[in-house]
């Protein structure tokens, strides 16, 4: 499924990829500082000293008692000291404890809406940042489904903020919302396993090695830095181990694999975090669940010479492709 729509959106953009890309990232750019600075804008204003009218109007209640007019912060008639009838809370608690009450549940509010925008501000933050949206420096088809996932997850936020905000709305309205918001984010997690799988086409190269001196070998995927790894002299050549994980999900027909370090801690990639945040949530057969293998490879390199790593079609594992020769340095 990943693969047939990374294939259905590079035929239908073809060779217009590149510029339709720069435009929807440029555009999405200019939506999420908008979506960022609105709201402190906002709040910003309603700070603002507002001038004051020229006549004030006064909420006033009438004593049953006396006839006379009080303000509505009076409990007591100033006149006759008759006590009003107090409604809601504070008919069975003294008024103290009542005011007490509501501004604990004033602060509560506030605290509420205070972890929603944190919670706002933290996701598209951590989304701009992991998708790379600050460099237009990226595969076009990549950048594409990155510009599309940030526009799902502004409209899936909105609509989250629309239903779960302390005010009074129809359940039919909180339902609507909700469900809109739930679609928009599952279209997010989805299209975070196209993004993930933009940058490699079936049977394309994974990584680069390269033989370099003392015999230390120069892994290169993809798009991400280069990394040394240690070579035993065999012969007249290099053996190297290369360890890299799998990451499969069959329902999707997702596979994507990892290259990492022996020396290093395993770290796994936030598409597998997210993966395993939503697998509990799906059925328990093997085909709808997401999976990770830890795999390490033994190859033989000739000194001198450069190779890529693809998936081999015949076999499990991946296969080694010679490059050619690489020039001698002169000592």
């Amino acid at each position: 499924m990943v693969t047939a729509l990374l294939s259905d959106l590079q035929h239908l953009f073809g060779a217009q990829a590149a510029p339709w890309a720069t435009q929807l990232h440029a555009g999405v750019l200019s939506l999420l500082a908008a979506a960022w600075g609105l709201p402190v804008v906002l709040a910003l204003f309603r700070r603002l000293p507002k001038s004051e009218p020229e006549i004030e109007w006064v909420w006033l209640w009438r004593c049953p008692r006396c006839q006379s007019f009080n303000r509505r912060s009076f409990v007591t008639c100033t006149h006759c000291e008759y006590h009003r009838v107090i409604g809601g809370l504070a008919r069975w608690i003294p008024i103290s404890l009542a005011e007490k009450f509501k501004r604990g549940g004033r602060r509560l509010v506030f605290l509420y809406k205070l972890a929603g925008w944190g919670l706002y501000y933290g996701a598209t933050g951590l989304a701009f940042w992991r998708l790379r949206l600050y460099t237009f420096q990226q595969e076009p088809l990549q950048e594409l489904v990155g510009s599309a996932m940030m526009l799902m997850l502004l409209l899936s936020l909105m609509f989250f903020h629309l239903a779960f905000r302390p005010r009074f709305k129809s359940p039919l309205a909180f339902v609507t919302d909700i469900l809109a918001g739930t679609v928009l984010a599952a279209c997010f997690l989805f299209g975070s396993l196209v993004w993930s799988a933009a940058p490699y086409p079936p049977q394309a190269p994974l990584a680069q090695l390269q033989t370099t001196v003392g015999d230390v070998i120069r892994l290169t995927p993809k798009g991400d830095p280069g990394k040394d790894l240690a070579g035993i002299p065999s012969g007249g050549a290099i053996r190297v181990d290369v360890t890299y994980e799998v990451v499969s999900w069959p329902l999707f027909r997702f596979r994507r694999v990892y290259f990492t370090s022996p020396h290093q801690k395993r770290a796994a990639p936030w598409t597998l975090t997210v993966m395993k945040l939503i697998s509990p949530f799906l059925q328990t057969s093997a085909r709808f669940r997401p999976y990770l293998s830890s795999l390490r490879q033994s190859f033989v390199l000739e000194r001198n010479t450069a190779y890529t790593l693809s998936e081999s079609r015949d076999t499990p594992g991946l296969a080694l492709h010679k490059l050619g020769s690489l020039p001698k340095k002169n000592p």
